[in-house]
Protein backbone atom coordinates (compact mmCIF):
# COMPACT_ATOMS: atom_id res chain seq x y z
CA UNK A 1 0.00 0.00 0.00
CA UNK A 2 1.28 3.43 -1.17
CA UNK A 3 1.74 5.20 1.85
CA UNK A 4 1.75 9.46 2.11
CA UNK A 5 2.79 11.78 4.92
CA UNK A 6 0.82 14.26 6.32
CA UNK A 7 2.45 16.44 8.50
CA UNK A 8 1.49 19.26 10.99
CA UNK A 9 4.07 22.49 12.19
CA UNK A 10 4.67 20.58 15.48
CA UNK A 11 8.30 20.07 17.03
CA UNK A 12 7.00 16.74 18.82
CA UNK A 13 4.79 14.86 16.51
CA UNK A 14 4.54 13.76 13.20
CA UNK A 15 1.21 11.97 12.48
CA UNK A 16 1.36 9.06 9.94
CA UNK A 17 -1.99 8.66 7.75
CA UNK A 18 -2.94 6.13 5.49
CA UNK A 19 -4.81 5.89 2.48
CA UNK A 20 -3.70 8.59 0.15
CA UNK A 21 -4.20 11.71 2.45
CA UNK A 22 -2.36 14.46 0.52
CA UNK A 23 0.97 15.78 1.86
CA UNK A 24 0.26 19.44 3.55
CA UNK A 25 2.35 22.51 4.68
CA UNK A 26 -0.63 23.83 6.83
CA UNK A 27 -1.31 24.14 10.46
CA UNK A 28 -4.59 22.17 10.15
CA UNK A 29 -5.32 18.43 8.87
CA UNK A 30 -6.43 18.28 5.48
CA UNK A 31 -8.28 15.32 4.15
CA UNK A 32 -9.67 17.09 1.27
CA UNK A 33 -10.58 14.23 -1.83
CA UNK A 34 -9.68 11.20 0.68
CA UNK A 35 -11.60 8.26 1.23
CA UNK A 36 -11.54 9.54 4.31
CA UNK A 37 -13.86 12.88 3.23
CA UNK A 38 -15.40 10.55 1.39
CA UNK A 39 -16.19 8.57 3.82
CA UNK A 40 -17.03 11.02 6.69
CA UNK A 41 -19.61 13.04 4.02
CA UNK A 42 -21.24 10.66 3.49
CA UNK A 43 -23.17 11.56 6.16
CA UNK A 44 -21.98 14.65 7.77
CA UNK A 45 -19.10 13.62 9.65
CA UNK A 46 -15.91 15.50 10.19
CA UNK A 47 -13.66 13.28 8.67
CA UNK A 48 -11.13 14.11 11.20
CA UNK A 49 -13.36 12.39 13.73
CA UNK A 50 -13.70 8.91 11.72
CA UNK A 51 -9.21 9.40 12.28
CA UNK A 52 -9.20 9.32 15.61
CA UNK A 53 -11.56 6.44 15.77
CA UNK A 54 -9.25 4.80 13.51
CA UNK A 55 -6.16 5.98 15.61
CA UNK A 56 -7.78 4.61 18.57
CA UNK A 57 -8.17 1.27 17.14
CA UNK A 58 -5.51 0.37 14.85
CA UNK A 59 -2.35 2.50 15.87
CA UNK A 60 1.07 0.96 14.72
CA UNK A 61 4.43 2.57 14.46
CA UNK A 62 5.32 3.81 11.08
CA UNK A 63 8.33 5.86 11.68
CA UNK A 64 10.02 7.45 14.64
CA UNK A 65 7.22 9.69 16.39
CA UNK A 66 4.51 8.67 14.08
CA UNK A 67 2.26 6.25 13.96
CA UNK A 68 -0.67 5.19 11.63
CA UNK A 69 -4.03 3.37 11.41
CA UNK A 70 -3.16 0.16 9.95
CA UNK A 71 -5.70 -1.88 7.63
CA UNK A 72 -4.51 -5.09 8.13
CA UNK A 73 -5.75 -5.69 11.77
CA UNK A 74 -7.54 -8.33 13.69
CA UNK A 75 -8.52 -8.37 17.22
CA UNK A 76 -9.69 -10.62 19.58
CA UNK A 77 -10.22 -10.73 23.12
CA UNK A 78 -6.08 -11.32 23.43
CA UNK A 79 -5.74 -8.18 21.92
CA UNK A 80 -4.63 -6.88 18.43
CA UNK A 81 -2.72 -8.87 15.50
CA UNK A 82 -1.05 -6.60 12.76
CA UNK A 83 -0.02 -8.25 9.67
CA UNK A 84 2.39 -6.86 6.97
CA UNK A 85 -0.56 -7.58 4.10
CA UNK A 86 -3.81 -8.27 3.24
CA UNK A 87 -3.61 -12.00 1.80
CA UNK A 88 -1.90 -12.85 5.37
CA UNK A 89 -4.52 -11.36 7.43
CA UNK A 90 -7.07 -12.77 5.51
CA UNK A 91 -5.52 -16.36 5.99
CA UNK A 92 -6.75 -15.62 10.06
CA UNK A 93 -9.93 -13.88 9.09
CA UNK A 94 -11.37 -16.99 7.71
CA UNK A 95 -10.02 -19.28 10.33
CA UNK A 96 -11.64 -17.33 13.63
CA UNK A 97 -14.47 -15.56 11.50
CA UNK A 98 -16.89 -18.41 12.88
CA UNK A 99 -15.57 -19.18 15.90
CA UNK A 100 -13.78 -16.92 17.27
CA UNK A 101 -16.32 -14.02 20.08
CA UNK A 102 -15.91 -10.38 18.99
CA UNK A 103 -13.73 -10.70 16.20
CA UNK A 104 -13.00 -6.82 14.71
CA UNK A 105 -11.43 -6.09 11.15
CA UNK A 106 -9.45 -3.87 9.46
CA UNK A 107 -8.87 -0.11 9.71
CA UNK A 108 -11.98 1.15 11.64
CA UNK A 109 -12.27 -2.40 13.92
CA UNK A 110 -15.74 -3.37 12.51
CA UNK A 111 -17.37 -5.98 14.73
CA UNK A 112 -18.59 -9.21 12.33
CA UNK A 113 -20.90 -10.51 14.54
CA UNK A 114 -22.81 -6.83 15.99
CA UNK A 115 -22.32 -4.99 11.93
CA UNK A 116 -23.05 -7.99 9.84
CA UNK A 117 -25.58 -6.40 8.41
CA UNK A 118 -23.43 -3.63 7.10
CA UNK A 119 -21.11 -5.47 4.89
CA UNK A 120 -21.27 -8.73 2.75
CA UNK A 121 -18.33 -11.03 2.91
CA UNK A 122 -16.05 -10.21 5.95
CA UNK A 123 -13.03 -10.26 3.79
CA UNK A 124 -14.34 -7.04 2.13
CA UNK A 125 -13.58 -5.45 5.70
CA UNK A 126 -9.57 -6.13 4.70
CA UNK A 127 -10.05 -3.39 1.88
CA UNK A 128 -9.21 -0.35 4.00
CA UNK A 129 -11.50 1.85 1.69
CA UNK A 130 -14.62 -0.49 2.36
CA UNK A 131 -13.75 -0.77 5.55
CA UNK A 132 -14.08 2.78 6.16
CA UNK A 133 -17.14 3.28 4.68
CA UNK A 134 -18.57 0.86 6.84
CA UNK A 135 -17.47 2.25 9.60
CA UNK A 136 -18.72 5.50 8.73
CA UNK A 137 -21.93 4.20 8.66
CA UNK A 138 -21.88 2.62 11.98
CA UNK A 139 -20.86 5.32 13.32
CA UNK A 140 -23.16 7.26 11.78
CA UNK A 141 -25.91 5.30 13.49
CA UNK A 142 -24.70 5.67 16.27
CA UNK A 143 -24.26 9.40 16.61
CA UNK A 144 -27.86 9.23 15.83
CA UNK A 145 -29.04 7.43 18.10
CA UNK A 146 -27.77 9.05 21.17
CA UNK A 147 -30.08 12.07 20.94
CA UNK A 148 -27.28 15.07 20.68
CA UNK A 149 -25.10 13.35 23.52
CA UNK A 150 -22.17 13.15 21.04
CA UNK A 151 -19.47 10.77 23.08
CA UNK A 152 -22.46 8.39 23.55
CA UNK A 153 -22.96 8.27 20.49
CA UNK A 154 -19.16 7.97 19.21
CA UNK A 155 -18.94 5.56 21.87
CA UNK A 156 -22.17 3.24 21.07
CA UNK A 157 -19.76 2.58 17.72
CA UNK A 158 -17.73 0.02 19.96
CA UNK A 159 -19.77 -0.20 23.19
CA UNK A 160 -23.18 -0.79 21.70
CA UNK A 161 -24.99 -1.91 24.60
CA UNK A 162 -23.35 -0.47 27.53
CA UNK A 163 -23.52 3.19 27.60
CA UNK A 164 -21.23 4.12 30.65
CA UNK A 165 -18.10 2.46 28.63
CA UNK A 166 -19.34 4.20 25.82
CA UNK A 167 -19.17 7.29 27.02
CA UNK A 168 -15.86 6.80 28.36
CA UNK A 169 -14.46 5.57 24.71
CA UNK A 170 -16.45 8.68 23.51
CA UNK A 171 -14.57 11.05 25.23
CA UNK A 172 -11.40 9.18 24.62
CA UNK A 173 -12.31 10.04 20.87
CA UNK A 174 -13.05 13.43 21.38
CA UNK A 175 -10.14 14.04 22.87
CA UNK A 176 -7.94 12.87 20.35
CA UNK A 177 -9.79 14.54 17.61
CA UNK A 178 -9.25 17.67 19.48
CA UNK A 179 -5.47 17.12 20.31
CA UNK A 180 -5.25 16.34 16.37
CA UNK A 181 -7.13 19.96 15.40
CA UNK A 182 -5.72 21.63 18.01
CA UNK A 183 -3.76 24.61 16.74
CA UNK A 184 0.03 24.02 16.60
CA UNK A 185 0.46 28.10 18.09
CA UNK A 186 -1.79 26.58 21.46
CA UNK A 187 0.40 24.68 24.13
CA UNK A 188 -1.19 21.45 24.79
CA UNK A 189 0.13 19.68 27.87
CA UNK A 190 0.36 16.27 25.65
CA UNK A 191 0.83 15.57 22.18
CA UNK A 192 -1.37 13.28 20.54
CA UNK A 193 1.15 9.82 20.48
CA UNK A 194 1.29 10.74 24.70
CA UNK A 195 -2.36 10.81 24.90
CA UNK A 196 -3.15 7.47 23.17
CA UNK A 197 0.24 5.78 24.93
CA UNK A 198 -1.60 6.43 28.18
CA UNK A 199 -4.85 5.13 27.36
CA UNK A 200 -2.83 2.29 26.36
CA UNK A 201 -1.50 2.13 29.28
CA UNK A 202 -4.63 2.02 31.16
CA UNK A 203 -6.48 -0.35 28.62
CA UNK A 204 -2.95 -3.06 29.62
CA UNK A 205 -3.29 -2.30 33.37
CA UNK A 206 -7.37 -2.91 33.37
CA UNK A 207 -7.37 -6.23 31.37
CA UNK A 208 -5.95 -8.64 34.12
CA UNK A 209 -7.39 -6.75 36.57
CA UNK A 210 -11.36 -6.44 35.95
CA UNK A 211 -11.64 -7.17 32.30
CA UNK A 212 -12.07 -3.78 31.71
CA UNK A 213 -15.62 -3.74 33.87
CA UNK A 214 -15.83 -0.03 35.30
CA UNK A 215 -18.38 -1.88 37.68
CA UNK A 216 -16.21 -4.95 38.67
CA UNK A 217 -15.14 -4.98 42.47
CA UNK A 218 -12.80 -8.05 44.45
CA UNK A 219 -13.69 -11.58 42.69
CA UNK A 220 -16.32 -10.29 40.69
CA UNK A 221 -14.89 -9.15 37.30
CA UNK A 222 -18.42 -8.98 35.39
CA UNK A 223 -20.48 -7.61 38.46
CA UNK A 224 -23.37 -5.54 36.59
CA UNK A 225 -25.85 -5.37 39.65
CA UNK A 226 -24.39 -1.99 41.17
CA UNK A 227 -24.11 0.57 39.13
CA UNK A 228 -20.67 2.25 40.84
CA UNK A 229 -20.98 5.44 38.64
CA UNK A 230 -23.99 5.77 40.52
CA UNK A 231 -22.20 6.08 44.09
CA UNK A 232 -20.19 8.74 45.73
CA UNK A 233 -16.80 8.08 46.65
CA UNK A 234 -17.98 8.24 50.10
CA UNK A 235 -20.45 5.56 49.04
CA UNK A 236 -17.89 4.03 47.76
CA UNK A 237 -15.86 3.26 50.54
CA UNK A 238 -18.73 2.01 52.50
CA UNK A 239 -19.15 -0.20 50.37
CA UNK A 240 -15.45 -1.41 50.45
CA UNK A 241 -16.05 -2.51 53.82
CA UNK A 242 -18.93 -4.27 53.54
CA UNK A 243 -16.89 -6.49 50.40
CA UNK A 244 -13.99 -7.20 52.65
CA UNK A 245 -16.46 -8.54 55.40
CA UNK A 246 -18.05 -10.85 52.14
CA UNK A 247 -15.64 -11.18 49.48
CA UNK A 248 -12.22 -11.19 51.44
CA UNK A 249 -11.16 -7.59 50.10
CA UNK A 250 -11.99 -4.59 48.92
CA UNK A 251 -10.41 -3.63 44.91
CA UNK A 252 -13.20 -2.31 43.43
CA UNK A 253 -13.72 -0.63 40.02
CA UNK A 254 -11.96 -1.08 36.62
CA UNK A 255 -8.62 -0.29 37.91
CA UNK A 256 -9.53 -2.57 41.31
CA UNK A 257 -8.19 0.37 43.63
CA UNK A 258 -7.96 -0.98 46.83
CA UNK A 259 -9.18 1.17 50.62
CA UNK A 260 -6.23 2.27 51.69
CA UNK A 261 -5.05 3.56 48.25
CA UNK A 262 -8.35 5.20 47.30
CA UNK A 263 -8.14 7.36 50.72
CA UNK A 264 -4.79 8.30 49.66
CA UNK A 265 -6.06 9.18 46.39
CA UNK A 266 -8.85 11.22 47.90
CA UNK A 267 -6.44 13.27 49.85
CA UNK A 268 -3.94 13.75 46.82
CA UNK A 269 -6.85 14.35 44.24
CA UNK A 270 -8.46 16.83 46.76
CA UNK A 271 -11.47 15.01 45.76
CA UNK A 272 -14.94 15.60 47.82
CA UNK A 273 -16.90 12.84 49.35
CA UNK A 274 -19.64 13.58 47.12
CA UNK A 275 -17.64 13.55 43.99
CA UNK A 276 -19.12 10.44 41.91
CA UNK A 277 -16.90 7.25 41.00
CA UNK A 278 -17.49 7.61 37.10
CA UNK A 279 -15.65 5.90 34.60
CA UNK A 280 -14.02 9.30 33.99
CA UNK A 281 -12.73 9.83 37.93
CA UNK A 282 -11.62 5.90 37.96
CA UNK A 283 -9.05 7.18 34.85
CA UNK A 284 -7.84 9.96 36.63
CA UNK A 285 -7.41 8.16 39.20
CA UNK A 286 -5.31 5.23 37.46
CA UNK A 287 -3.32 8.05 35.88
CA UNK A 288 -2.36 9.09 39.12
CA UNK A 289 -1.31 5.32 39.94
CA UNK A 290 0.56 5.23 37.00
CA UNK A 291 2.77 8.44 37.34
CA UNK A 292 3.41 7.16 40.76
CA UNK A 293 5.20 4.49 38.66
CA UNK A 294 7.01 6.20 36.11
CA UNK A 295 4.45 7.32 33.75
CA UNK A 296 5.99 10.52 32.60
CA UNK A 297 9.48 9.43 32.75
CA UNK A 298 8.33 6.32 30.23
CA UNK A 299 6.42 8.22 27.55
CA UNK A 300 9.98 10.83 27.98
CA UNK A 301 11.74 7.89 27.20
CA UNK A 302 13.86 7.94 30.42
CA UNK A 303 12.37 5.06 32.11
CA UNK A 304 12.47 1.60 29.89
CA UNK A 305 10.02 -0.95 29.49
CA UNK A 306 10.81 -3.66 31.57
CA UNK A 307 11.41 -1.10 34.58
CA UNK A 308 7.90 0.51 33.89
CA UNK A 309 6.18 -3.08 33.81
CA UNK A 310 8.18 -4.37 37.08
CA UNK A 311 6.57 -0.63 38.50
CA UNK A 312 2.76 -1.16 37.31
CA UNK A 313 3.24 -4.55 38.65
CA UNK A 314 4.10 -2.79 42.70
CA UNK A 315 0.51 -0.82 41.82
CA UNK A 316 -1.23 -3.59 40.16
CA UNK A 317 -1.20 -7.06 41.12
CA UNK A 318 -2.75 -8.51 37.78
CA UNK A 319 0.71 -7.83 36.45
CA UNK A 320 3.60 -10.03 36.56
CA UNK A 321 6.71 -8.45 38.94
CA UNK A 322 9.25 -10.05 36.54
CA UNK A 323 10.25 -12.96 34.07
CA UNK A 324 8.50 -15.50 36.92
CA UNK A 325 5.19 -14.32 35.92
CA UNK A 326 3.98 -14.12 39.35
CA UNK A 327 2.56 -11.36 41.41
CA UNK A 328 4.92 -8.55 43.31
CA UNK A 329 1.97 -9.80 45.88
CA UNK A 330 1.54 -13.42 44.75
CA UNK A 331 -0.14 -15.11 47.79
CA UNK A 332 -1.44 -12.17 49.32
CA UNK A 333 -5.31 -12.23 48.95
CA UNK A 334 -5.53 -14.69 45.93
CA UNK A 335 -3.93 -12.10 44.38
CA UNK A 336 -1.79 -13.47 40.64
CA UNK A 337 -1.32 -12.45 37.97
CA UNK A 338 -3.64 -12.81 34.66
CA UNK A 339 -0.85 -11.97 31.90
CA UNK A 340 2.85 -13.15 31.15
CA UNK A 341 6.08 -10.83 31.69
CA UNK A 342 6.98 -10.97 28.28
CA UNK A 343 3.29 -10.12 26.94
CA UNK A 344 3.41 -6.94 29.28
CA UNK A 345 6.79 -5.79 27.86
CA UNK A 346 5.84 -6.24 24.79
CA UNK A 347 2.64 -4.54 24.67
CA UNK A 348 4.76 -1.56 26.24
CA UNK A 349 6.98 -1.77 23.95
CA UNK A 350 4.43 -1.92 20.88
CA UNK A 351 2.62 1.67 22.48
CA UNK A 352 6.25 3.07 22.98
CA UNK A 353 6.35 2.16 19.05
CA UNK A 354 9.63 0.58 19.60
CA UNK A 355 8.32 -2.63 18.32
CA UNK A 356 4.89 -4.77 17.37
CA UNK A 357 3.65 -7.85 18.00
CA UNK A 358 3.40 -9.22 13.99
CA UNK A 359 1.96 -12.25 12.38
Amino acid sequence: MRQFMLRRVQSVLTVAVLLFVAPMQSDALDFSGTPWETAAKRHGLDPVLLYAVALQATARPSGPGSVSPWPWTLRTQDGSRFYESREAALVDLRAMAEKTEGLDVGLMQVNLRRHARHFGDPATLLDARINLLVAADILADAINSSRGDLALGIGRYRHSRDDRSARVFGRRILRLRDALDRSPAKPVRSDVLDLWRTNAVLDLVSGPESLGNYNAWYRDAHQSQVQLADLTVGEVRTLQDRLVRRNGGTAIGRYQIIDDTLDGLIARMGLSAQARFTPALQDRMAIHLARDAGLDAWLAGALDDARFAANLARVWAGLPAGRSGRSHYAGIAGNRAGVGWHRVVASLRHIRFDGIRQQ
